[in-house]
């Protein structure tokens, strides 16, 4: 066995510094490591310290118990991870030590070269060990070669003195102060964004020079200028060609008085314009209406004429001028539950008129319609040249609901008909002779009836 050491005390008891240990170590005595006296030293065998082969720190070790890396490797075995094949693993009792057994000896080759520098050999020169170290031209470097503290880091790519003030706006506010910014000086860089291009082919920093033929956010409200007679954003994409303008009006497009303020959307295609207008009157003079108070009024321009279709006026009227009032849903109308009644509904959710075929017979219809209002139908029939096949004319737009009702003849050449009605709960008519049911005998008939649906 040799021991190379990197210094102690050589005698019947030496100590070592950093100690390496080549071949079979046999203790006669003690071992201290770390302060610690270690006796009966007992070897386990290798340990592989790269994939922790054996688990030596779970194997429960006992005093004195060592392993020998023989793997490099960075296993943490109480809080050390630094092993190198040779090693020592040592528990003493309290705690695991590394006692290091590989090539510590850093010192080796020529003139204090390290042993990393070159590469493990020997002696190297100079470059060669900057080659292994990763230094490059480094150690030849001059020092004024270097950027300055005030440069940067890196001399090719400092700035430097000479630049300030002139292709780059520098750093120091003497050189560069806030009255030339939006004067001799846009941005960073003179010769790119001069004062011209401010509200031209630039959109600035200044509102006050934004271009509005570009996309603006506003932030906060804007007002336009209220001494014409009226504002607003025209979205044509060219004068000459179709556009759609949305515009507030302080007064009516037609008339210089101040009477109503306008919202105005309008379309114009050529000669033709189509306008939809909601206007607010303090004095309603425009259109066909007229109302000492407020109105709310919406009008259509279509094909250059002007239809004032809806108005809510003063006096709480609402007025369907132009057009019809359409109800979109089924079972929705007019509800008239504001008035007093007893009845079981007050929602008048159904118009309708018509004609109906008549049924029961062989012969020629001359004229047969109906009316249906809210659950009321109303119908009447002229029949002539006929042959009745039973006292049952059938046919009736609408079935009635339980209960009978009663209908009116207003001719007939029949002897045996006096009366006509509806059947209940059924879209048929009877005719009758008092109270017996017949079948008419005669060739003509005309009635009318009335009665509800069940809806």
């Amino acid at each position: 066995m040799s021991i190379k050491s990197q210094g102690g005390v050589f005698g019947r008891n030496p100590t070592f510094n950093d100690v390496t240990v080549e071949g079979d170590l046999s203790i006669a005595g003690t071992l201290s490591v770390g302060g610690e006296t270690i006796t009966g030293l007992s070897y386990q065998g290798g340990w592989n310290a790269n994939t922790n082969t054996p688990d030596i720190a779970a194997s429960s070790p006992v005093t004195g118990q060592f392993w020998i890396v023989s793997t490099d490797g960075s296993t943490d075995v109480g809080g050390i991870t630094n092993w190198t094949t040779g090693d020592w693993a040592l528990y003493d009792g309290t705690n695991w030590q590394r006692v290091e057994g590989g090539n510590t000896d850093l010192s080796t080759g020529v003139s204090g070269q390290l042993a990393v520098a070159n590469g493990g050999t020997g002696a190297a020169d100079a470059a060669t060990a900057r080659t292994n170290l990763g230094l490059g031209t480094a150690a030849t470097t001059a020092a004024t070669d270097y950027a300055t503290s005030a440069q940067g880091s890196l001399a090719d790519s400092a700035l430097q003195p000479a630049d300030i003030g002139s292709t780059v706006q520098g750093y120091d506010a003497n050189i560069l102060t806030s009255s030339d910014i939006g004067s001799t000086v846009q941005g960073y860089d003179a010769t790119i964004l001069t004062s011209s291009d401010i509200g031209s082919t630039v959109q600035g920093y200044d509102a006050d020079t934004a271009k509005l033929d570009a996309a603006q956010t506003f932030t906060a409200t804007q007002s336009f200028n209220n001494t014409i007679s009226s504002v607003g954003i025209d979205l044509r994409n060219d004068a000459a060609a179709d556009r759609s303008v949305l515009s507030l009006l302080n007064n009516e497009p037609n008339s210089a008085a101040s009477v109503s303020q306008t919202f105005y959307l309008a379309q114009n295609s050529g000669a033709v314009k189509t306008a939809a207008i909601i206007r607010a009157d303090k004095d309603n003079t425009w259109g066909s209406n007229t109302s000492t108070d407020g109105a709310l009024i919406f009008y259509v321009i279509e094909n250059n004429t002007m239809y004032d279709v809806v108005k809510m006026d003063g006096n709480g009227n609402l007025n369907v001028n132009y057009g019809n009032v359409v109800i979109g849903t089924s079972g929705k109308g007019i509800d008239f539950s504001a008035t007093s009644g007893t009845g079981t509904s007050e929602l008048l959710d159904d118009y309708e008129e018509g004609a109906w075929t008549p049924t029961g017979f062989t012969g020629t219809i001359n004229n047969a319609t109906y009316v249906k209002v809210g659950r009321l139908v109303t119908v009447q029939a002229y029949i002539h040249t006929a042959t009745f096949s039973s006292y049952i004319i059938g046919g009736l737009p609408f079935a009635a609901s339980a209960g009978f009702a009663a209908g009116a003849i207003g001719y007939n050449d029949s002897t045996n008909v006096d009366g006509i009605y509806v059947l209940s709960a059924s879209t048929n008519l009877g005719t009758v002779s008092g109270a017996t049911v017949v079948t008419p005998n005669g060739s003509q008939i005309i009635f009318t009836a009335s009665y509800q649906t069940a809806s």
